[in-house]
């Protein structure tokens, strides 16, 4: 995840699919760890105490939004519409979150600490 964030603060990557890579990434480790199939996204709301409003928040804007030259997938009505900065603030906000929570999940694994839920509270509003 660090990998993907640094490479879009190097301009290497854009920020809908370093973000979606990341989302993506945080489902996948849940999921594996469950070892069962399906819902993958409310498994790691779950597994890493982060309200699913986050998640989907942050899958709908790199799914959904974005020009020409970022979006991940073409609109259905043919018309791009591009993040305003408010979302993209938000977007980078949220993964700088989600790279430490991975990390901080490993400590709390190991120790039997408690894990503050992340809530769409603990960000800009969009």
């Amino acid at each position: 995840m660090y990998l993907r964030y640094k490479a879009y603060r190097q301009n290497r990557e854009k920020l809908t699919s370093m973000a979606y890579m990341c989302l993506t990434v945080l489902e996948g480790r849940a999921a594996w760890r469950d070892k069962a199939t399906g819902k993958k996204r409310e498994k790691a709301a779950k597994q890493y105490c982060i309200d699913i409003k986050v998640l989907d928040t942050l899958g709908k804007l790199c799914t959904a939004k974005g020009d020409a030259t970022e979006a991940r997938k073409y609109p259905e009505n043919g018309a791009f519409t591009p993040l305003n900065p408010k979302e993209k603030e938000w977007i980078v906000s949220v993964i700088k979150i989600l790279i430490s929570r991975v990390g901080e999940y490993g400590y709390a694994h190991s120790t039997g600490a408690k894990l503050k839920q992340i809530t769409m509270g603990d960000f800009p509003k969009i």
